[in-house]
């Protein structure tokens, strides 16, 4: 076992490690793949502290008390520092729910269990939900600090049997954490990134790498020891800088994918064993030992400080002077906090202050931020702060329609059955409408009922998120069991069972599903569909989902037709790509600018290729298709009328939108007369806005 001395090359791995977390972050082009410093950082983090443990253990001189002691000195001040300022810009400009979200996240962060509350309250690190959350970035953190929970433990366990077996032990629970990472990959992708157990087998290569330092294991002959040094840097280095440059937040992470990055941390780490190596002299270099020292607070600030920009600009894309701003603001706040707040607790304790006062200033502080973190989240955000008028313009905007909690995601065959909407069929007013689709039809939904009930119409609905009413199609990038496919088989069957419902309205995010990217400045990962009937979803990619889309409209339509039913399909409502109530919001209460809205042509150019899917039905009269983008975008999409807000988030009509905007979608479907070709049988009425059901058809 070799002594520990301080190794300029290793701040340098830290600065590989931070730089492409804090650019990637920020958005900075050549920097997709950024989020692996951070498994580069666990694998640095395994490697220096058991290096520490083994030879504290094998002095005898090993104390639990005192490896703890060390981690306070090391993580507390520094993290405290930051939830502070947090919360108090957190109060200056966030909302009361973001607010509330940042007490709770500070009371994870606390306790070390960020990473599970990430995972059960954003899921997708990658996602919309997970990038204004200031303190997302902690889960790092506590996926170290609950593997230090218990691996000090291991190896003072056995210990006293030898290195040998150390390395043993430390070898197998690193393969079944690493095996465990590649059953999830596809399975848990969710739970995989964020979860300790999946991602314990990265520490635990530094830390065979720290037990193995010194054994014949890792010796080379004296002759080819500084050519061997020199290509394992070298390739240590590639290992790390290629996936920085050419992953994206596509790849299933961690699993396979995060074994180059942590191999390319191994080997330069090993490289750096003897002094000297053409890694170790480019790593050493002063500017990069710098920003490895000060690399830790630097991590903890930079996540903020972008938030911020971002909700201060109303946008989740920062331009490129932000971007340079926003890492210079944290390379600034970072110095600070290493020179001013991590250096000095790390020093030796000053005369008369012990482990003790340690452990209690520790307590002290988590004790005064925990009751912060419980007052904000007991107050809701403490919404006091806000003027009157801006709070009840932006809690009406977010206001979730009444009828979501007891019908969405209810399936035709569940106990219950499917919600009815419209007329109350108790009164003898017989269901001939299906309104069927995803999320975009519980946004809509209480227009539709409102005009439904008014026009002595009934009939039920059918909806789940994500999942467009097309027959056969699965949802790859939600797994097999989010189950699309299933939920659409029930309706139809319901459909075949219900020969009283002679017209069906479908209605989804159509541009989402056969573009598979989101809106322009949406954040988040891409919709990728496969067939029901595909075997193997790995090879699926977004680019398939135009045709596979095309298919499944096929097919839905066929079956439609031929059991006689009318279809009306509402366009995509028109998607701005950023939140409007929290635009709204921040305009009202800090004086920010709104982001520009897209407009009519790009709404147009967007839903181009759907629009030419349905052409061919629409022209043959067999569909009905009805929008609200003309009058929506007028050139430029409305986000607001009269102080109300139009959308819910960036894509979803609010409540008060769904009641203003909604009867008119139906008035075109059902009252006014087609632009094209008529529906075979069509619908005739007797007087505007009064429906008159057709007599049942057996077949188109």
């Amino acid at each position: 076992m070799v002594a520990y001395s301080y190794r300029r090359d290793i701040d340098g791995l830290r600065a590989l490690a931070v730089l492409p977390v804090v650019l990637g972050h920020a958005g900075l082009a050549g920097f997709s793949g950024g989020f692996v410093g951070v498994d580069v950082f666990f694998v640095i983090s395994g490697y220096l502290i058991t290096g520490i443990l083994a030879r504290e253990l094998a002095a005898g001189q090993f104390s639990l008390l005192n490896f703890y002691e060390r981690r306070a000195r090391r993580i507390l001040p520094a993290l405290f520092v930051m939830l502070v300022a947090c919360f108090v810009g957190g109060y200056l400009i966030l909302t009361p729910e973001a607010l509330e979200g940042l007490g709770q996240a500070t009371g994870a962060t606390l306790l070390f269990m960020s990473n599970m509350w990430f995972w059960a309250s954003t899921g997708d690190y990658f996602g919309t939900a997970a990038e204004l959350e200031p303190l997302l970035h902690t889960w790092s953190l506590a996926v170290e600090e609950q593997f230090y929970i218990f691996f000090p433990l291991i190896l003072w366990a056995i210990a006293a049997r030898g290195r040998r077996s150390m390395i043993f032990v430390v070898a197998a629970l690193s393969v079944v954490s690493f095996i465990a990472s590649l059953w999830a990959t596809s399975r848990a992708p969710e739970m995989n990134f964020y979860f300790a157990a999946t991602r314990a087998w990265e520490l635990g290569l530094g830390a065979l790498l720290a037990l193995a330092v010194g054994t014949r294991a890792l010796e080379a002959p004296v002759g080819a020891r500084n050519i061997l040094r020199d290509v394992a840097g070298l390739v240590g280095l590639a290992l790390i800088i290629g996936p920085i440059v050419f992953y994206d937040s596509q790849i299933p992470f961690p699993g396979m994918a995060a074994v180059p990055p942590c191999l390319g941390a191994v080997l330069i780490l090993w490289s750096g064993t003897v002094s000297g190596g053409l890694a170790g002299r480019i790593l050493g270099w002063a500017p990069f030992v710098w920003i490895g020292l000060i690399s830790y607070s630097l991590y903890l600030w930079h996540w903020p400080v972008q938030v911020f920009y971002r909700v201060m600009g109303n946008t989740l894309h920062l331009s490129l002077p932000d971007i340079f701003a926003s890492v210079a603001v944290a390379l600034v706040l970072g110095w600070l906090s290493w020179r001013f707040v991590e250096r000095p607790f790390r020093q030796p304790a000053p005369q008369g202050f012990g482990q003790a006062a340690i452990f209690k200033m520790s307590l002290a502080g988590a004790v005064v931020l925990g009751g912060l973190s419980l007052a904000v989240f007991a107050t809701q955000g403490l919404p006091s702060r806000i003027p009157a008028s801006t709070l009840t313009a932006y809690t009406e905007a977010l206001r979730l329609p009444p009828m979501r909690k007891a019908c969405f995601g209810v399936r035709p065959d569940q106990p219950g059955g499917l919600c009815q909407i419209g007329a109350d069929m108790s009164e003898g007013t017989a269901a001939n409408v299906l309104v069927w689709g995803d999320s975009h039809v519980d946004a809509l939904l209480p227009g539709i009922d409102q005009w439904m009930a008014e026009n002595q119409m009934a009939g039920y609905v059918a909806m789940k998120a994500g999942c467009p009413p097309l027959l056969g199609l699965q949802r790859a990038d939600r797994g097999q069991q989010h189950d699309c496919a299933g939920h659409n088989d029930a309706v139809m069957r319901f459909l075949n069972d219900k020969p009283d419902i002679d017209t069906v309205v479908l209605h989804a995010r159509w541009a989402m599903a056969v573009e598979g990217l989101r809106a322009p400045g949406e954040s988040g990962s891409t919709v990728v569909f496969v067939s029901q009937d595909t075997a193997s979803e790995k090879t699926a990619h977004h680019a398939q989902n135009h045709a596979l889309v095309a298919h499944s409209l096929r097919k839905t339509l066929a079956q439609l037709r031929a059991i006689g039913r009318e279809v009306v399909i509402i366009d995509t409502i028109p998607e701005i790509g950023w939140s409007v109530p929290e635009a709204l919001f921040g305009a009202g209460y800090v004086g920010s600018t709104l982001p520009e809205a897209p407009d009519l042509q790009s709404v147009e150019l967007r839903n181009r290729r759907f629009r030419a899917l349905l052409d061919p039905f629409q022209e043959a009269g067999q569909v009905r298709v009805v929008s609200l983008a003309q009058e929506l975008c007028i050139p430029v999409c409305q986000v607001e009328q009269a102080g109300k807000a139009i959308y819910r988030d960036d894509d979803h009509l609010s409540v008060w939108a769904a009641r203003t905007f909604g009867p008119r979608l139906m008035q075109d479907a059902f009252v006014h007369p087609p632009l094209r070709p008529p529906l075979i049988n069509p619908v005739s009425f007797s007087t505007p806005g009064a429906f008159v059901r057709r007599p049942k058809r057996h077949a188109y």
